[in-house]
């Protein structure tokens, strides 16, 4: 069965890419994945993730963050944790949190502060990411990075994800350059290719620009760049999207063929890969293998796909207490909702959620479906399955946390 499109919430981009790029169709026609763009924030529509340096310093001095939700580095080199972080006084001895102070006094050494997963932190920031993820269908993180005048926290390097800069406050001077190694996979980071990164940063650059705030900069991944603050305190955001690959299609499909037996079998005994004979027998193997994936079902890999995106994607928090209250007093007719940006994919006998799957029968498919379809419902409304069962089945999805009490 193939993962239901409707539920993974794949579909056209709309608002919030549009904010980042403007014309959606000439973006995904000329830039995604092939080159770099850069918006000025008086050619973007308004609504784009916003994020104040008042912002900021509540998150670094009210906010209890710990290790590894904030880092500090000075030209590519990173300041260890011990520096910026301790306990935090009685009934707090934690010794991970971030000491302001200690935050403040490298910043004023020119040091650049970096805040991690601000798509689980910030609010305005997880709502946006969240809009992000659910039309481009994949993953969405972000990031804030705020360096002091004339500093660069980051040596020339490139990302394994594609990026979207928005410039925050201040002003910051970026020298992008063509990649040394194009579309890396995750496992491909720039340290691997450090000399040639080095090399094509003294080339010259593609892009020389000084962001503005509002101001958008989009890179693919494996697009080499720096950047350099310039007279005074400059702050941005980076987005990072984790589309799925062809790389990860043809792992996937590799995988559907662990049921095959003779492709599980060893190898003659004895058999040596060096040398020109070691040649012939992966050849023939590499054969063998293309022959087999003509037998492997598309949708079978397209659902593992899937759920891989479905996994790595995290939806909107839950208020732990409202939903314990919603649980203990659920019967049908308590209207509830799909949790905002969640993915999901139904297979056969399970639903599929990014921390834990549910098992359905045959018969709660339908039920499933609509429950899901993102307006508010009751399991009085699932009349395809007798109350109880409708119930239950609302009680076991609210439970696994895809269901939240409906607004109102």
């Amino acid at each position: 069965m193939a993962p239901d499109r409707s539920a993974t919430g794949a579909g056209p981009a709309g608002p919030a890419l549009a904010a980042l790029v403007g014309d959606v169709d000439a973006f995904a026609r000329d830039h995604w994945d092939r080159g770099p763009l850069l918006r000025r924030a008086a050619d973007l529509p308004s609504g784009a993730v916003t994020l104040g340096l008042d912002d900021i310093d509540e998150l670094l001095s009210e906010r209890a963050l710990r290790v590894p939700f904030v880092r500090v580095t000075s030209n590519g080199t990173v300041t260890p944790t011990s520096v910026y972080t301790s306990g935090a006084g009685a009934g707090a001895s934690i010794n991970d949190q971030v000491r302001d102070t200690a935050v403040a006094a490298l910043l004023a050494e020119g040091q650049t502060v970096v805040l991690q997963g601000l798509h689980r932190s910030h609010a305005a920031v997880r709502r946006f990411t969240s809009a992000l993820a659910a039309e481009l269908a994949c993953p969405v993180q972000a990031n804030a990075y705020v360096t002091p005048a004339r500093e660069q926290g980051f040596d020339p390097h490139y990302d394994v994800h594609d990026v979207f800069v928005v410039q925050l406050a201040g002003r910051k001077r970026w020298r992008v350059h063509e990649p040394v190694h194009r579309s890396p996979l995750p496992d491909q980071p720039w340290t691997d290719h450090r000399e040639a990164v080095k090399g094509r940063a003294d080339e010259e650059p593609l892009l020389d620009v000084v962001l503005e705030p509002g101001d958008v900069l989009y890179l693919p991944r494996g697009t080499v760049h720096s950047a350099r603050s310039e007279d005074g305190l400059s702050a941005h955001l980076t987005i990072g999207v984790h589309p799925p690959t062809l790389h990860q299609i043809a792992r996937a499909a590799l995988d559907e063929l662990a049921d095959d037996v003779e492709l599980r079998a060893s190898l003659p005994l004895g058999t040596r890969l060096d040398g020109g004979s070691g040649t012939e027998v992966v050849r023939k193997a590499m054969a063998r293998v293309l022959t087999s994936l003509d037998s492997v079902d598309p949708q079978r890999v397209a659902r593992s796909v899937a759920i891989d995106v479905v996994t790595a994607t995290r939806p909107d928090p839950i208020a732990p207490l409202a939903h314990a209250q919603l649980l203990t007093t659920l019967d049908e007719h308590t209207r509830v909702v799909r949790r905002r940006g969640l993915l999901v994919v139904i297979d056969e006998g399970t639903v599929r959620l990014p921390e834990q799957p549910v098992a359905i029968a045959p018969e709660e498919r339908a039920a499933v479906a609509l429950v899901l379809d993102g307006a508010p419902h009751s399991a009085a409304e699932l009349t395809m399955l007798p109350v109880e069962a409708a119930v239950g089945l609302v009680r076991r999805l609210a439970t696994a946390g895809a269901l939240v009490a409906a607004a109102g």
